[in-house]
C-alpha cells in the first residue's frame, strides 16, 4: 500500500504479462464460460477493504482511508456515511446487504457515484482507485489484490503467542 503509482503500475503490467503467458488471464475478448476455471481479470479497484465480502456500509466504515477522512468511529462519521449514500441515491438496505447480493445498478454505478459525491464528504476517490486484479474461481469466489493485501496485513499484525 505504500509504493508509488509508477512502481505499482510497472509491477501490475509485469504481473499481467506473466498471467497472460500462463493462460489464466481473462480479458474482455477471452471471457470463459467454464465454471471450474480459475481466472485473473483486470479491474478498477476502488480499494475499499473487503468490499466483495462485506457490505458497502461496512467497507466504507472499515477502510483506513474512508474511515479516517469521514471519522467513522464516531456517530457523526457513521451518519456522514449514510448521508453520502443518500446523496448518491443508494438504497440503505442495499448498502447494508452483502456486496455480492447488492443490486447490479448500484454495483455498476458505484465507482462513478463515489468519485462524483466523495469530495463533498472529504474523499478523493479518483486518486484512490487503481487498476488492479481480481482472482475468480468458479462463479462465486472472488478475491481482489486489495483484499489479499488487507488479509495478509491483518495476519502479519496479529499478536503471536509466547508458547512457541
Amino acid at each position: 500500500q505504500r509504493c508509488s503509482r509508477d512502481d505499482y503500475e510497472r509491477w501490475r503490467r509485469a504481473l499481467e504479462a506473466e498471467l497472460q503467458r500462463l493462460g489464466v488471464f481473462a480479458d474482455s475478448t477471452n471471457e470463459t464460460t467454464r465454471l471450474d476455471m480459475l481466472t485473473v481479470s483486470r479491474i478498477t479497484d476502488m480499494r475499499l477493504s473487503l468490499l466483495t465480502h462485506w457490505s458497502l456500509v461496512e467497507s466504507l466504515q472499515a477502510t483506513g482511508y474512508t474511515a479516517s477522512r469521514m471519522q467513522t468511529w464516531s456517530e457523526k462519521g457513521r451518519g456522514n456515511v449514510k448521508l453520502m449514500l443518500a446523496t448518491m441515491r443508494v438504497d440503505l438496505n442495499n448498502a447494508k446487504a452483502q456486496y455480492s447480493v447488492m443490486e447490479q445498478k448500484y454495483k455498476r454505478d458505484l465507482p462513478t457515484l463515489l468519485q462524483k459525491h466523495g469530495p463533498t464528504f472529504g474523499l478523493n476517490l479518483r486518486s484512490h482507485a487503481v487498476e488492479g486484479f481480481e482472482l475468480r474461481y468458479k462463479s462465486d469466489t472472488r478475491l481482489t489484490a486489495t483484499d489479499a493485501v488487507t488479509i495478509l496485513a491483518l495476519a502479519l499484525a496479529r499478536p503471536r503467542s509466547c508458547d512457541s
